[in-house]
């Protein structure tokens, strides 16, 4: 885990640091998050959450894997005690809410791919020999951390944007929002990770 101000070159900025940690405690895929603007960290009123909008935007060369992966996923309550909201109100600052959240790895650029090398190399540096552990098993690690917490399919499939799981085939990310308003949030903060403290990472108050 990166100390609070670390932010190795390859790691493309603060995308080293945060980008782990949002796929660990809401299962986005890495494509996902390099495409995030500023304006898409927001407070759903119908989930009662500040949330990440994942949707699609090709003119920008956002694209989703499928129509049912555009959702809203609760921030995690962990993330914003260590500053994710006050990083994103600083890219607002500096680039405006339509600027990239993370713009040495936003479409258009090699920054993806190249944190994705970057990142193999530093698990492998950090004693992670399995090749099969990749950015992707965060993903994994959330999947399996709403199973333990006993969340429902129909709001894993929410989360995760998997089509199924008896939610309609036409449902956006405003539709899932609708549909399960406060439980996305609730299945969000119920995902727990033993042994993991994130204290050390929590930024000092101003």
């Amino acid at each position: 885990m990166l100390r609070p101000g670390e932010r190795p070159k390859g790691g493309q900025g603060e995308a080293a640091f945060w980008l782990p940690l949002l796929a660990l405690f809401g299962g986005e895929r890495l494509s996902e998050l390099s495409g995030l603007r500023v304006s898409d960290v927001v407070h759903n009123e119908m989930i009662g959450a500040v949330s990440i909008y994942i949707r699609e935007d090709r003119k920008a060369g956002r694209r989703l894997k499928t129509r049912q992966s555009e959702r809203f996923i609760p921030v995690h309550t962990q993330l914003i005690e260590i500053g994710f909201l006050d990083f994103v109100a600083a890219q607002s600052k500096a680039r405006g809410n339509e600027g990239w959240l993370f713009p040495l790895v936003a479409p258009g650029t090699k920054g993806a791919a190249a944190y994705s090398k970057w990142f193999g190399r530093y698990v492998g540096a950090h004693g992670v020999t399995d090749p099969a552990k990749v950015f992707h098993s965060f993903r994994h690690s959330f999947i399996d951390a709403l199973r333990i917490a006993d969340v429902s399919d129909e709001v894993k499939h929410a989360l995760l944007g998997w089509s199924g799981g008896g939610i309609p085939a036409k449902y956006g990310a405003k539709d899932k929002a609708a549909r399960f308003r406060h439980r996305l949030s609730e299945a969000v903060e119920r995902v727990d990770f033993r042994g993991l403290d994130l204290w050390k990472l929590q930024r000092k108050p101003l």
